[in-house]
C-alpha cells in the first residue's frame, strides 16, 4: 500500500488500483479519455470533501482501490440523515452539472464533449442504488430516516442485489458482442458489494464515496 500523510488527512493506494490504472492506460488510446475520468472522479471526490468539512465532519483517510475511492468520515455518526444525504449527493451532482456546462462548453471546442461524457457517466454510475456507492447511501440513509436502520439495511441489500446483478448480466452480453471488459469487472464488484450488504451491514452506508 501506498501511504501519502498530512497533518489532518491521509492517502492509502491500493496495489489493485495501480494495476487497474496501469492497464486502463495500456488499453486507452491515448491520455485523452484516461484525463477526463480522472478529471472527474477529482472532482467528484473534492465535492465530497468540501461538503464534508462545511457540515464540520471532515475526512481523514482516502482510500483507493480497484473497486473506487472510499472516504473515512470518523465523525459521520454525527450527522443526520439530511447531512449524509446531503454529503452523499454533493459528488453525483457536482459531476452531473460539471456536464453540462463542459457540454455547452463541447460546442465551442469538440475535445470538451469527451470530458463532458466522463463526468456524466461518473456522476449517473455514482447514483446508482448499491452500497458502497452514493446511489446506495442516499437509498439507505432515506429509507432510515422514513422508518428505521435496520429496515434500510433490508431495503438496500435487496434493491443494491437487484441492480447489481442485472448490470452484471447486462456487462456479461456487452463483453460477448465486444464491449469493454472494465464495465464488466466494475459491475462485478457492484455484485460482491451487494451481496455483503445482504447480510444487513448498516456501516456500509456510512462510508461516502
Amino acid at each position: 500500500m501506498l501511504h501519502l500523510r498530512k497533518p489532518s488527512a491521509a492517502l492509502t493506494v491500493s496495489p489493485s488500483a495501480l494495476v487497474l490504472l496501469a492497464a486502463f492506460l495500456l488499453l486507452s488510446r491515448g491520455l485523452t479519455l484516461p484525463a477526463a475520468l480522472l478529471s472527474a472522479a477529482l472532482c467528484h471526490e473534492l465535492a465530497h470533501v468540501l461538503t464534508l468539512h462545511a457540515l464540520h465532519t471532515p475526512p481523514r483517510r482516502l482510500t483507493l482501490s480497484a473497486t473506487g475511492a472510499e472516504l473515512y468520515v470518523p465523525d459521520l455518526h454525527r450527522l443526520s440523515y439530511g447531512g449524509e444525504l446531503l454529503a452523499a449527493a454533493a459528488g453525483p451532482a457536482v459531476n452531473l452539472i460539471l456536464a453540462l456546462l463542459l457540454g455547452y462548453g463541447g460546442r465551442l471546442w469538440s475535445p470538451l464533449y469527451l470530458f463532458a461524457g466522463a463526468q456524466l457517466v461518473l456522476g449517473v454510475f455514482n447514483l446508482l442504488p448499491v452500497l458502497p456507492l452514493d446511489g446506495g447511501s442516499l437509498l439507505w440513509n432515506l429509507a432510515a430516516w422514513l422508518t428505521e436502520p435496520y429496515t434500510a439495511d433490508r431495503v438496500a441489500g435487496v434493491v443494491g442485489f437487484g441492480v447489481a446483478a442485472l448490470l452484471t448480466l447486462a456487462a456479461g452480453a456487452a463483453l460477448m458482442l465486444g464491449g469493454s471488459p472494465f464495465l464488466l469487472l466494475a459491475a462485478a464488484g457492484l455484485l460482491w458489494h451487494s451481496i455483503a450488504a445482504i447480510g444487513g451491514c448498516q456501516t456500509a452506508a456510512k462510508q461516502v464515496k
